[in-house]
């Protein structure tokens, strides 16, 4: 449920998002994507309903997951990578574009799936 809600949360800063207020870059809702689907082992590809529903609670389309991989998203995003690094303790970061590319790799996964 947290990876679902920190994807829509991602898709809520699109300029294609028509309800999108004060947007801000999340670099810390990559990381922490990572770690959801690497450590808690999560395949979001198995729960198409759960997806459906956390964007559907915010009229989030599911199909903006789509434009996430383009550059421009990539460098609003970057902006706030300082903080996660400041924040984070205790492990070696990866930079951010290992993040934002796991994550892609992800929402590949789902359009593979016909989910987005």
């Amino acid at each position: 449920m947290i990876a679902a809600e920190k994807l829509r949360a991602l898709c809520q800063q699109m300029d294609e998002y028509e309800q999108r207020k004060n947007p801000a870059s999340r670099a810390r809702d990559f990381y922490d994507l990572h770690a959801c689907i690497r450590y808690a082992r999560v395949d979001l590809t198995e729960h198409r309903a759960l997806m459906e529903g956390i964007f559907a609670s915010k009229d989030v389309p599911l199909g903006l997951l789509r434009l996430l991989p383009e550059e421009r998203h990539r460098e609003f995003h970057r902006r706030s990578w300082s903080a996660v690094e400041a924040a984070v303790t205790g492990e070696v970061l990866e930079p951010f574009d290992f993040y934002f590319d796991f994550v892609c790799a992800e929402v590949a996964r789902l359009q593979a799936a016909g989910m987005v």
